[in-house]
């Protein structure tokens, strides 16, 4: 068995792609460029493979990261070309790294998105004098299909935030298994959590270890795309 881990981007309207899209169109572009996916074992088997730390609808991205496993081995250039031969209009896979060990866990991920300064320094100082930013959860009650609200601090789960000009950069840290979620971060700036998403570019995802995670843009830099969705 041989299991790659791959680097790839996504822009244009394959931002759109929910995970769960990501991760069929995956399996298809392994199906149609023969690539033989490892399946698991058992009365329903099924390929084995992830996208780590499932992005925002809408959200662009440079440093998407899928690992895969192998029945048959395979080079990295011909496992790029394969994957790209079909892939959707804006999605590139563009780089991989074969590892002999199950992946790390995602640890920080960070986003920009261009915004109005002038509305956004004074909710930002505002959000610095606080010791607590909560926010309103929906969460599933499992009855009906009804929604309540939880209130989640975001304090502890915003490593850094910071308006550069017109740019707002931030960055998201895990605390045991709780993320932050973008939009979130948008709304305690008087952004739409949904509309301004779709402007959102996540420009690195940093992992607990960085040794297989494929270039261009190792774990722990920001090799930011553009802001252009």
């Amino acid at each position: 068995m041989q299991k790659w881990t791959i680097r790839f981007s996504v822009a244009g309207d394959a931002r759109f792609l929910s995970h769960h899209d990501s991760l069929r169109v995956v399996e298809r572009l392994c199906a149609r460029g023969k690539i033989r996916l490892k399946h698991s074992q058992g009365f329903n088997p099924h390929p084995v493979f992830s996208i780590a730390l499932p992005r925002p609808v809408g959200v662009a991205s440079q440093c998407e990261v899928v690992t895969i496993s192998l029945d048959e081995p395979m080079t990295s250039q011909a496992l790029l070309e394969s994957m790209n031969a079909s892939a959707p209009a804006g999605m590139r896979f563009v780089s991989a790294a074969e590892i002999d060990h199950k992946p790390s866990r995602p640890l920080k991920a960070s986003y920009e998105i261009e915004v109005d300064a002038a509305a956004v320094e004074p909710m930002l100082s505002k959000l610095r004098s606080q010791d607590q930013w909560i926010v309103q959860r929906q969460r599933s009650s499992g009855k009906n299909g009804q929604f309540t609200p939880r209130p989640i601090d975001l304090l502890p789960l915003v490593d850094h935030i910071e308006l550069t000009g017109k740019v707002l950069k931030f960055t998201l840290v895990r605390q045991g298994d709780a993320w932050a979620r973008p939009g979130e971060v948008l709304e305690l700036l008087g952004l739409d959590g949904r509309v301004d998403l779709a402007r959102l570019a996540r420009t690195n995802i940093e992992f607990e270890s960085c040794s297989d995670i494929p270039a261009p843009a190792p774990c722990g830099t920001n090799d930011a795309p553009g802001l252009s969705p």
